[in-house]
């Protein structure tokens, strides 16, 4: 079980578009867990996943700075909206406002918390002016951004039902959205595909499995009598040619051509 002792703020930055973004942002600090080691945590996790403001950074651009530390939940959410609020910028975003493009009513809190004598009390008021913002979520600790999509109500599925099964009779399709019987004509089954015949394998007395050759036996056989081990340049390029790499490469592609042919044919064959 993962304890969180205490939270930081951090400040991350990265190149994307020519230009430096730059977003503020908290994380629990672990147990026996240094704050440096938390932040490289975090960095790690935002260039698997960085959010949509740091979307197409330049990679090995992004730098992490661990600004405050030993904070508790409120306290970090609070410093996570004051830090991005002071920092007057268009190319900062975090805590509250972290959308791409940020709306009337959040460009509306970051200006009056600016209008206010201090960060802090203009935090506060602005969260308790609007219940419903950005800020007073985000400093409930609930979550914030766009506005949820109300989701479809999910149809039930519908039921096919034979009449008979004995043959392709007409067949009873259920509605339970509209209750009604519906009559469906049962579809054609398609033809089956002539494939072509298989080719018999070429006579001889050879043992099977193995290549014929002029001398009779089998390539291995062949090179491990003149001398070359198994796995070695030059028995490669004795088997594979000039290029032992792009052969193999040949061979992977032929070889996974023919495997999805095989699949087409036994789907067909069914």
């Amino acid at each position: 079980m993962h304890v969180v002792q205490h939270f930081l703020l951090y400040l991350l930055t990265g190149n994307v578009n020519s230009s430096t973004h730059s977003y503020y942002g908290i994380t629990g600090v672990l147990r026996n867990q240094t704050d440096n080691a938390a932040a490289f945590v975090r960095r790690k996790w935002h260039s698997l996943s960085p959010v949509k403001w740091l979307e197409g950074y330049v990679p090995g651009t992004l730098c992490i700075k661990v600004l405050k530390t030993g904070l508790s939940l409120p306290q970090a959410l609070l410093e996570e909206a004051i830090a991005t609020a002071s920092a007057r910028t268009l190319l900062t975003r975090g805590g509250p406002w972290c959308r791409k493009a940020l709306p009337y009513d959040d460009r509306l809190e970051i200006k009056m918390i600016l209008e206010a004598k201090t960060a802090a009390a203009g935090v506060k008021a602005v969260a308790s002016q609007f219940p419903n913002g950005s800020l007073s979520k985000h400093l409930a600790g609930l979550s914030y951004g766009a506005p949820e999509v109300p989701k479809p109500a999910l149809q039930a599925s519908k039921k096919v039902t034979p009449v008979s099964p004995k043959g392709p009779a007409t067949v009873v399709v259920k509605d339970p959205s509209t209750k009604a019987i519906k009559l469906q004509k049962p579809t054609k089954r398609r033809p089956p595909v002539a494939l072509p015949p298989k080719q018999k394998a070429p006579g001889g007395k050879h043992k099977p499995g193995s290549r014929r050759t002029r001398s009779g036996v089998d390539g291995h056989t062949y090179r491990v009598s003149k001398g070359m081990t198994f796995g070695s340049p030059g028995y490669d390029t004795h088997k594979l040619g000039e290029d032992p790499a792009a052969a193999k490469r040949l061979h992977q592609q032929t070889y996974r051509a023919k495997k999805r042919e095989k699949k087409l044919l036994k789907s067909v064959r069914r």
